[in-house]
């Protein structure tokens, strides 16, 4: 990702986000905005590790997405939200590739000090015991039927029937040598 680090990386990325704008003004005037606001904004030094266009991403973020948010909740309760102070953004973007795609600080900070809030999910119609409680959706997330015993005293399998999508093995197999197995054929299509 390291060839990635850097100014242009930063305007190309900015200009691929405005062309839907470009029929208004030309892409000219856009590259001219970008490269005024990568100087102002610093994005051509070095950050020390930290990948300029996480800082991009975030920034540029903050600058639309916090301002909708503020409109929309003001009216109800004030709305704290403090990731728009380049320091905190800086913590921020301290973990991996992985744990900042999947949202992992947003998730773990309403875990920790409000984690009734998971019950409702993020942006989601249905609540977590909604979502699980229906035999359709239980179906949706299940992908284990049926499972084997490897018995090592007789070297026989028994094929079990599971409804509960998890694997166990009987008290009366819990012998040394004996385990639970199943077989699962990975395929590169979505099944859920």
């Amino acid at each position: 990702m390291k060839k990635n680090n850097n100014k242009s990386s930063v305007l190309k990325k900015y200009l691929k986000s405005s062309e839907k704008f470009h029929n208004n003004l030309n892409k000219d005037f856009f590259k001219d905005i970008g490269v005024k606001g990568i100087e102002s904004l610093n994005y051509d030094v070095d950050h020390y590790d930290y990948q300029v266009l996480d800082l991009y991403y975030w920034e540029h973020r903050m600058g639309r997405w916090h301002p909708e948010l503020l409109n929309e909740t003001d009216l109800a309760f004030d709305t704290f939200l403090p990731f728009n102070l380049r320091a905190i953004l800086d913590i921020g973007m301290a973990f991996s590739f992985e744990k900042r795609k999947s949202g992992y600080l947003f998730k773990e900070l309403i875990n920790k000090s409000y984690p009734i809030l998971n019950f409702y999910g993020v942006n989601e119609i249905k609540n977590l015991y909604e979502k699980f409680r229906g035999s359709e959706l239980n179906d949706k997330y299940k992908f284990i039927d049926n499972y084997f015993i490897y018995d090592d005293t007789s070297k026989t399998e028994v094929n079990k029937v599971t409804h509960s999508n998890t694997l166990k093995i009987p008290e009366a197999h819990l012998i040394k040598g004996n385990y639970t197995f199943i077989d699962y054929f990975y395929s590169s299509k979505k099944d859920f």
